[in-house]
């Protein structure tokens, strides 16, 4: 867990090739996306920083959640076999690019290969050069203003759940 407040939040902070596994949730509703739940990396309040090269996976929760940062910027990591999402990335401006992202939403089936949804709709995120493989709902969701989603390779999404899309954009602008 990675936390600063709206106040002081954590700044220039990188992690490179960290790899988790194995980590457990509480036995909850999921809700939308899967939401409910903390990833193997939970960040909040984090500006201007790096996750890179992490490798995670057989994890019951999401692989990567972040809340409220701005200038984050979560790349080439592998992200596979989640119970929940692979990304969450909630309100603020950040780059989610060059992940590859396989089998999420083993136990929670509302789950989301990469999440744009903050608690304020989400905005500004840039989803790009991404693979998203064997999801159970969306590949990509996406709600508030001013997203970006391109040159992502999806494949197999959709698989249990049918309300959603490949790439899902919702309540948005620009």
């Amino acid at each position: 867990r990675i936390e600063g407040t709206a106040a002081a939040p954590v700044r220039d902070l990188s992690i490179r090739g960290l790899g988790l596994t194995v980590t457990t949730t509480p036995l909850t509703a999921g809700g939308f996306g899967a939401r409910a739940f903390d990833g193997a990396v939970s960040a909040a309040f984090v500006h201007d920083s790096t996750l890179s090269g992490l490798r995670i996976f057989n994890v019951a929760g999401q692989g990567v959640k972040e809340t409220g940062s701005r200038g984050l910027v979560v790349e080439r990591c592998e992200i596979r076999d989640t119970g929940a999402c692979g990304i969450v990335a909630g309100d603020g401006r950040k780059t989610v690019r060059g992940n590859v992202i396989r089998r999420v939403g083993a136990i929670y089936p509302s789950a989301i290969g990469i999440s744009c949804n903050g608690a304020r709709g989400g905005e500004g995120t840039r989803v790009v050069g991404n693979t998203i493989e064997e999801t159970p709902y969306s590949a990509v969701a996406c709600g508030g203003d001013n997203h970006a989603v391109e040159s992502n390779l999806i494949s197999r999404a959709m698989n249990e759940l049918h309300d959603g899309a490949a790439v899902y954009i919702t309540f948005c602008r620009n």
